[in-house]
């Protein structure tokens, strides 16, 4: 999980850096891919996890999930401006 968070928050800076060219669509659709797979393992952990594990997991974790999935939101919204 934490190898994908890494890869998604690389995805989304490339994107981000390459706003205005011809390649953001497709790094912009890369970023969200991965983001989304980042966070999908994110949360089928905490499904196979305790109450404990999983709160211990959200105290760790959480915030960095919330960043990734605010930077994804950042990313694909701010160009529809």
């Amino acid at each position: 999980m934490n190898d994908k968070f890494a890869e998604a928050r690389e995805e989304i800076t490339d994107a981000m850096e390459s706003k205005d060219t011809v390649y953001f669509n497709e790094e912009a659709e890369v970023a969200q891919e991965v983001a989304n797979e980042a966070i999908a393992l994110y949360e089928a952990l905490l499904e196979r996890m305790s109450k404990e594990q999983a709160d211990g997991l959200r105290r760790t974790t959480g915030l960095k999930m919330g960043q990734l999935k605010a930077e994804l939101d950042l990313l694909l919204h701010d160009d529809e401006h």
